[in-house]
């Protein structure tokens, strides 16, 4: 369900299960968070990037059939496995890249939002249809609003409307919009581009976004950020960085 390729440092994890549209269960969430965790502690990985089997669907959300026979406890399961899988790609210490190759709705858009690069298909679709189907969206409440703003996520929640490709990169939701065979290529480029980041600035920086959005406290971020960025000129490979940018100058 959950697979996981490593090539010249950028690990490719793909959700495998194209006959129901990628498509999430509870194991296969878990799955997914336990990869990208594991993936993000591999030495020899400087990237991550997550895509889905096929040419139709990057995630289709949570699988419904699942869903259907759940009661509160299961659900309440079922949603603790999304939030791991949802914490693993924000927390990770390497870079994750989204390689958007379809529809990314509920569970899907959560996770592309969860990543800090989205590269998607122009025939990609994005949203948020669970009250739909009579179900409130949990955790796209989180991050919905601080990328799209409250107005647009409360139209996207109420209606169910999917966005395509070129208004989701207007709105935030992803980086960039490609032709269906760049997708995962251009991806990977961007995983690579950003995991030859120097010394620890990526995971600083990455860590002081999750704080702000998570504890929506601005002033506390700065401080925290104050330290954070001085801590790392306790750190060689930061030295080494500034120096090779000051001899580029000169």
């Amino acid at each position: 369900m959950i697979r996981l390729d490593v090539e010249e440092a950028v690990a490719t994890i793909t959700i495998d299960r194209a006959e129901k549209a990628n498509a999430l269960p509870e194991a296969g969430k878990r799955a997914l968070a336990d990869t990208i965790v594991a993936a993000g502690q591999r030495p020899d990985v400087t990237a991550l990037v997550v895509t889905g089997a096929g040419d139709r669907c990057f995630c289709a959300g949570s699988d419904i059939g699942e869903m259907r026979n759940f009661n509160p406890e299961a659900m309440y399961r079922m949603l603790g496995a999304e939030r791991d899988m949802y914490l693993a790609a924000l927390s990770s210490p390497k870079p994750v890249i989204a390689a958007v190759n379809g529809f990314a709705l509920g569970a899907g858009l959560i996770l592309v939002m969860a990543c800090d690069y989205a590269v998607a298909t122009a025939t990609a679709r994005f949203g948020t249809p669970e009250l739909t189907i009579g179900v409130a969206a949990p955790l796209e409440g989180f991050l919905l609003p601080w990328i799209v703003g409250l107005g647009h996520a409360r139209r996207l929640f109420y209606t169910g409307q999917q966005l395509d490709a070129v208004e989701a990169q207007r709105l935030g939701l992803i980086h960039e919009v490609t032709n269906p065979e760049r997708c995962r290529p251009r991806a990977i480029e961007a995983a690579r581009e950003i995991g030859s980041l120097p010394g620890t600035s990526f995971g600083v920086q990455k860590a002081l976004l999750r704080q702000l959005v998570s504890s929506g406290h601005l002033e506390s971020v700065i401080e925290a950020s104050r330290y954070a960025t001085s801590l790392q000129f306790a750190d060689r490979t930061t030295a080494e960085a500034l120096d090779r940018s000051v001899a580029r100058r000169r």
